[in-house]
């Protein structure tokens, strides 16, 4: 036998798996034990990391693993009571730095310049993230449209299947986040996320400008009953029947529009023209 190999020995007497060997502190001066007494080299006072690769922490994830602990419960990843929205609004903003940090791939937001000016106000910057909280909660409860002046206003199929994607695409991404240890995945899940958003974010908006543009319209609609009745009212050549005409059409616009003043459809519808000529008769 070698002297490596005999250094090691404790006893000369077999045990029955073999010979027992202590460990050695110079891993190269330890030979095989012969065929006859075949013992394993490996024994438990050896260092873990001389033979198993440790992964190395992800700096992408450090600072996001806290911040989604801190706002959702365990393995429920929705926007709710739970969760703020405040306290999403937080998240979001450190998902979007983290990503502008590492160079993660964004989605183009060029649709963004056919918004309203209300809308416009969401996001100061027109082609940067802007993550919000309200985007996700939408698609994560499915929105499929709103109530509205006593209807029901829906949102396209498309605009609904976008927001199915978006929650399914946000759950796995953020668990990948708390279970993966490597950077190129992350990034891979993290630019998936921000294509979802995208999509979501410009087709649930462009519906809701859409259904805005549409409530106005009717607003319109009696605002220029009015605008056409002060300005007959105000001519000499017209009629008293031209005049009545005007203003109960206006009026009739007016009892249509107030009986749907709340979701329910159940404000007053009979306004009439008459309270109107019996009140410049009182004046």
């Amino acid at each position: 036998r070698s002297s490596g190999a005999m250094s090691a020995l404790r006893s000369r007497t077999p045990s029955p798996r073999g010979w027992e060997l202590e460990a050695p502190t110079d891993l190269g001066a330890l030979e095989m034990p012969d065929s006859e007494h075949p013992t394993p080299l490996r024994t438990q006072s050896f260092e873990r990391s001389a033979y198993v690769s440790r992964a190395k922490p992800c700096p992408l994830r450090d600072t996001l693993v806290l911040l989604i602990q801190n706002t959702f419960d365990c393995g429920h990843y929705e926007v709710d009571a739970a969760s703020s929205i405040e306290c999403v609004r937080v998240l979001l903003a450190s998902l979007e730095q983290e990503q502008t940090n590492f160079g993660v791939p964004k989605a183009c937001r060029g649709y963004r310049v056919s918004f309203t000016q209300n809308y416009l106000n969401l996001f100061p910057c027109l082609e940067a993230r802007n993550y919000r909280p309200e985007i996700l909660q939408a698609a994560q409860q499915g929105h499929r449209g709103m109530p509205l002046n006593g209807t029901f206003e829906p949102l396209s199929e498309h605009t609904v299947l976008a927001g199915f994607h978006l929650a399914d695409v946000w759950d796995r991404c953020v668990t990948q986040l708390m279970r993966e240890t490597h950077l190129a995945p992350l990034m891979d899940a993290l630019a998936c996320l921000d294509a979802a958003w995208a999509g979501y974010e410009q087709r649930y908006l462009t519906d809701l400008i859409g259904i805005e543009t549409k409530v106005r319209t009717r607003l319109l609609t009696v605002a220029f009953a009015f605008d056409d009745f002060c300005i007959a009212d105000c001519m000499r050549d017209t009629t008293p029947d031209q005049r009545v005409a005007h203003l109960t059409r206006a009026m009739d616009l007016l009892s249509e529009l107030n009986s749907l003043a709340n979701e329910r459809g159940k404000g007053r519808s009979d306004l009439s023209q008459q309270v109107v000529l019996r009140a410049q008769e009182v004046v």
